[in-house]
Formats: C-alpha cells, sequence, structure tokens
C-alpha cells in the first residue's frame, strides 16, 4: 500500500494514539467507503471498534448480500471514516468566517467476511458494546448464521480536529 499522504493542515492533526480510540468510541456511526467498478460507493454503517495494543479493527454488520458486499468481493480495500463533536460556529453576516468544529478519524485497511461461528459471536458482541455497554449477546445460531459480518483490518490511522473539541 502507498505511503498516506501527509496532512495539509498539521496543525489540525491528532497523533494520539488513545484520543483516536476515543473518537472511534463516542461516535455512533462512521462512512465506509469502497469502489464500486468505475465509482464511488459510500455507505453510513453502525461499528464496533476493538483494540489491541496499537493496532485498530473495526466490525460491520450487514445482511448476507448487496452492493457493499459485491465492491468488497471484487476490491477488498476500504476506508471508513468517523467523527464526534461537530458543531458549526456562526460569524455573524461574514459567511466566509464561518467554521465547523469537530474531531474525525480516518482508517485504511482491508475487509473481509467473518464466516466462523465463535468469531461472528465475538464481533457482534464488540459491535453491540459499542452502544449498549453491559449487554450481553443474545442470539441464537440460525440467526448468526444469516448474518453477514466483516472485518476491517486497519493499516493506517489518521485523525484531524478544529479546534480540539475534547470533551465535546
Amino acid at each position: 500500500m502507498n505511503e498516506p499522504r501527509k496532512m495539509r493542515r498539521s496543525d489540525r492533526q491528532i497523533s494520539s494514539f488513545s484520543e483516536i480510540v476515543e473518537i472511534l468510541q463516542k461516535a455512533e456511526y462512521g462512512h465506509l467507503a469502497l469502489v464500486d467498478g468505475e465509482r464511488p460507493y459510500l455507505v453510513a454503517l453502525n461499528y464496533g471498534v476493538a483494540v489491541n495494543g496499537e493496532r485498530i479493527t473495526l466490525y460491520f454488520h450487514c445482511a448476507p448480500e448487496g452492493r457493499k458486499l459485491d465492491c468488497i468481493r471484487k476490491n477488498p480495500r476500504g476506508c471508513f471514516m468517523a467523527e464526534d463533536g461537530v458543531r458549526v460556529v456562526s460569524a455573524g453576516r461574514e459567511s466566509c468566517r464561518w467554521t465547523a468544529h469537530y474531531r474525525s478519524v480516518f482508517l485504511e485497511g482491508t475487509l473481509e467476511m467473518i464466516e466462523s461461528l465463535p468469531e461472528k459471536r465475538e464481533a457482534l458482541s464488540c459491535i453491540m458494546k459499542h452502544f449498549d455497554a453491559g449487554h450481553e449477546l443474545n442470539a441464537p445460531d440460525k440467526m448468526m448464521e444469516m448474518l453477514a459480518i466483516l472485518k476491517m483490518n486497519v493499516e493506517h490511522v489518521s485523525g484531524k480536529q478544529n479546534p480540539n473539541v475534547s470533551g465535546a
């Protein structure tokens, strides 16, 4: 994979791994971008995030067929973006002085389908924990077999903010 392009506004770069993870944990959903032949394809998704040392893995659930899976079968490369603390800041009547405050993360990697039932359960449990801390996964095997679970093996992460809105 080519090296990522250097961020133009390096003064807004988030370099703290723990802050990047915090943003991923706080955001409710994100956007997965894929390639569909010659066309881009972007879809908003719920997700789960697993962190092992400095390694991030993302999980998504979806129907067992559709455009998203067709894209991944042809080209498993994708990118995901999530944001937190987004708010527009007015500058009154001077339109060009308006801005937005935000924290965002951008992740690139390779997607794969999870096939094994134990790994599907672990991934779906991770997704559920993202939204409902303490809620135990309770799904029969038949339901789990009907679900498609995607795993993104993250290879590159970057974060950007304007300004630092920690706690927003």
